[in-house]
């Protein structure tokens, strides 16, 4: 953070600054070793009048839920299909004054910048990150924002049935990919609202995806209804002042049955530890190396659309001395030696990732079929 600080001075002086988020590079996987330095965005935003704009960043899942009401910065790495896609390389801090916001990148990096904000359908900005580099700057001009318009869904399952529940709208800049709308966290879907639904948007146009969804108890994550549908995928224009009706109609889903062999190693053990840095002070010295060992042999699992950002392949795990044993949760990761269903997924064409805490990694191209099953192997050594 001390190199954040010290170039956000170079910008705003001494400042009356906020800062929004200081994870501690040691718990980034080893960030420093692999990319090692970092370069400074400052994002300014001005309206029609050359005002500056006050800019927040998202911080949580939460501030996916709508369209935000204030100008809004997401930053976005440019997915590249060839190598599976890291969600901690997006920002390492990030911090505001009252006329900019400032993101601490890696260097060596494309990001995809996206102002959102109301009465305006999204901006975008591709930067570049580069050694040489210390400080890449990009200012959005905002002209008078309109009148939004909205999304009028219904949903209707294979057999033509109406869905009220257990959907996910995922609103997508079809340019870009990034998600700029999820209308409730993946594993805690519940029932949208009144149907159909409305979804209030600036005009522009949006790529919208409708999932079925999980349903899971909200404090402890316990799946309460497993997914049952896949999913509809559309491209539409929204018009200022208007209500666009939206008829999704949801696909069967498909399965993928995935075996996984291979062996931990100490590096798996040791980037487990970094990566969940209140293990080693919340566990017993005795029983550390039996909890470390038991996060080293989970390989996440991922699947990609080309040029999309990923999703994570959901299996579920039993409780076994949490709060509640025995019940099902939902989880991204499947163990080493095992061999397990997923939950249900939405068919298409991906790249399927699968990779270990240590930095082993598997990808494949496949083809999710509805209604079918596919059986994969998948060997990540040792």
């Amino acid at each position: 953070m001390r190199t954040l600080l010290t170039l956000l001075s170079l910008f705003i002086g001494a400042p009356q600054l906020t800062v929004i988020a200081d994870p501690s590079p040691s718990v980034i996987p080893d960030v420093e070793a692999r990319l090692g330095d970092r370069t400074l965005l400052v994002v300014k935003a001005i309206d029609e009048n050359r005002n500056p704009l006050k800019l927040r960043c998202r911080k949580t899942w939460r501030d996916l839920e709508r369209w935000p009401d204030t100008a809004t910065i997401g930053v976005y790495p440019v997915p590249a299909h060839s190598s599976p896609f890291r969600s901690d390389l997006v920002q390492l801090a990030a911090a505001r004054s009252d006329q900019a916001i400032a993101f601490e990148l890696l260097t060596d990096l494309d990001y995809w910048v996206i102002l959102m904000a109301p009465g305006h359908a999204p901006q975008r900005a591709r930067v570049s990150t580069r050694a040489e580099t210390a400080q890449v700057e990009h200012t959005f001009t905002l002209d008078k924002g309109r009148q939004p318009g909205a999304v009028l869904l219904e949903a209707f399952d294979p057999s033509n049935a109406p869905v009220t529940e257990n959907v996910q709208v995922r609103i997508l800049d079809p340019l870009t990919g990034a998600l700029l709308v999820l209308t409730q966290e993946v594993s805690r879907s519940f029932v949208l609202g009144e149907w159909p639904a409305r979804l209030p948007l600036p005009a522009g146009e949006y790529l919208i995806e409708v999932w079925g969804a999980a349903s899971a108890e909200h404090r402890h994550g316990t799946l309460l209804v497993p997914r049952k549908w896949g999913e509809y995928r559309a491209t539409i224009r929204v018009v200022a002042g208007q209500d666009t009706e939206l008829q999704a109609r949801l696909n069967a889903p498909a399965w993928i049955k995935l075996t996984l062999k291979g062996q931990s190693t100490q590096s798996d053990r040791d980037a487990a530890l970094i990566n969940n840095p209140a293990l080693a002070p919340s566990v017993l010295p005795e029983f550390l190396e039996q909890r470390l060992a038991m996060y080293a042999k989970r390989a996440s699992v991922q699947l990609v659309r080309e040029s999309g950002y990923p999703t994570t392949v959901p299996f579920t795990h039993k409780d076994v001395g949490g709060s509640t044993p025995g019940a099902l949760r939902l989880s991204g990761y499947l163990n080493l030696g095992t061999q397990q269903n997923s939950e249900a997924l939405a068919p298409g064409m991906f790249q399927l990732q699968v990779s270990l805490p240590g930095g082993r990694k598997f990808t494949r191209n496949v083809e999710l079929v509805g209604g079918e099953v596919l059986g994969l192997e998948v060997d990540l050594g040792s």
